[in-house]
């Protein structure tokens, strides 16, 4: 992701076919930013909201739809206040595809609403 001025705010590093496996973001302090896992589909992300719901963990961004990654995601805190994402339908990358570049923007990194902006 390049700011307007082309200036890199955000990479997205993959090491196999996933869209990404790590991602770096351009931020005022270096601390971690969130750990994610992968669930099998919308219908398992669906019930892995609920139960949040239903441990009393309110979702602190989204369900949305990253830009990079094409999948659809929620956040939650831990009681650290650490971010933990659960997302689904994260997109296959060949491994000859060319990088991408995508603006930096709130709807790059959610195309269905708001965002946490790094940056």
């Amino acid at each position: 992701m390049r700011d307007a001025e082309g200036v890199l705010r955000a990479a997205f590093l993959r090491t196999d076919h996933e869209h990404h496996a790590l991602a770096i973001f351009h931020a005022p302090q270096v601390r971690f930013d969130h750990f994610s896992c992968e669930t099998s589909d919308w219908e398992r992300l669906r019930d892995w909201a609920d139960h949040m719901a239903g441990e009393r963990i309110a979702l602190v961004w989204g369900v949305g739809r990253h830009g990079p990654g094409n999948d659809t995601f929620f956040m939650v805190a831990d009681p650290d206040g650490n971010l933990a994402e659960i997302s689904c339908d994260l997109e296959s990358c060949p491994e000859d595809r060319e990088p991408g570049l995508w603006p930096h923007h709130p709807s790059t990194l959610n195309r269905w609403g708001m965002a946490i902006m790094r940056s």
